[in-house]
């Protein structure tokens, strides 16, 4: 596990409300952007007089690192002597299931409810089990925090208190800058088409082949198209990314709320997805740009009606303007408070 020290913020008032959170996933040198989104959010709830720790469950280095966190979590949580604790992702719920006398709050993210598909789309028996447990231990919690609606089905009735709350959006980071700059920072031609994946190729879930094949064809009709993906690379880079693309793909098979998609919005990058997550519910009035069938002819004609509008931007920004952090902080933080009331009335009556 790694303990991370987040700057106390400085406050007035009422002592603030001390939250530790437990995630497995939270950006550092080697993975500068693995969680930025629970960052993103960690911080900005400051702005709500909320001081907070965190603990990264490091188990994309080891499976075993589940096993300690479960073991150690319940002393380092005493030890913390925080008000509420907040689990990010279902593994994370299962690692923190011994925590007791805390009031909880548990956040899935989207595969930890929906399940990791292979290549084919199909859902796999260990995914399966993944989820089976983690919605197992996310029993614990007083509050349950999802993506989309989609997300909130999955749970089932036994959930009754679950709030949709999609991730923010740092719209002072992602914002418009001029194409033609963005592209000489990066070293892409000004004369090409650029399309943008923004996700790792090789995760099955994410469809890069069917990104590929909206490449081979738009160049096969003689447009001078160039695939660019981010991943992996500094947030400054996907930045630039954003503004110097034409057109982003996301043909992914599963989302709960894409962060990408998003940000994308925030810097006016016309989008074209397949019907994941709450793309949807966010795209809907976004232009240029469309929600279309998963497959290379309706993903073909809608980049194909995006690139023929020139270097038209989108109207994404205002779209997307109710979802900047300090909003969904705002949000995050009664749901804190309300937890903490619903924690009192259990011990109460206990």
């Amino acid at each position: 596990m790694r303990d991370i020290s987040v700057l106390p913020p400085t406050l007035t008032g009422p002592s603030p409300l001390r939250v530790l959170h437990i995630t497995n996933m939270y950006p550092s040198a080697e993975r500068p952007n693995w969680g930025v989104f629970i960052r993103s959010q960690v911080e900005s709830l400051a702005t709500c007089g909320i001081a907070s720790e965190v603990i990264e469950i490091e188990g994309w280095r080891s499976r075993l690192d589940y096993a300690r966190a479960l073991l150690a979590l319940p002393g380092r949580v005493e030890r913390a002597k925080v008000d509420l604790v907040h689990v990010h992702y279902g593994l994370s719920a299962i690692a923190a299931r011994r925590i007791a006398d805390l009031p909880m709050v548990v956040s899935f993210c989207g595969n930890d409810l929906l399940g990791e598909p292979d290549a084919a789309g199909r859902i796999s028996f260990g995914s399966r089990m993944m989820v089976h447990w983690g919605r197992y231990a996310a029993r614990r919690a007083q509050v349950i925090i999802v993506k989309s609606d989609e997300m909130g089905r999955c749970l089932g009735p036994e959930f009754t208190d679950v709030e949709v709350i999609a991730n923010g959006v740092d719209l002072d980071f992602f914002a418009p800058m001029p194409r033609a700059e963005a592209r000489a920072r990066l070293g892409w031609p000004d004369d090409a088409e650029i399309l943008l994946f923004p996700a790792n190729p090789r995760e099955p879930r994410k469809n890069f082949p069917l990104a590929e094949e909206v490449a081979r064809r738009l160049a096969a009709a003689g447009r001078h198209v160039r695939l660019e993906w981010v991943y992996g690379r500094p947030q400054r880079d996907v930045l630039l990314a954003m503004n110097a693309a034409d057109v982003m793909l996301n043909p992914s098979y599963l989302e709960g709320s894409p962060n990408a998609v998003k940000e994308a919005m925030a810097v006016n990058l016309p989008i074209v997805s397949a019907e994941v997550g709450d793309c949807r519910e966010r795209l809907a009035g976004c232009t240029p740009g469309a929600v279309v069938a998963r497959d290379a002819d309706a993903f073909t004609a809608a980049t194909t009606a995006v690139l023929d509008g020139g270097a038209r931007r989108s109207n994404g920004r205002e779209r997307v303007a109710p979802l900047g952090i300090a909003a969904v902080a705002a949000r995050v933080a009664g749901i804190y408070r309300r937890a903490i009331v619903k924690h009192r009335g259990v011990m109460a009556a206990a």
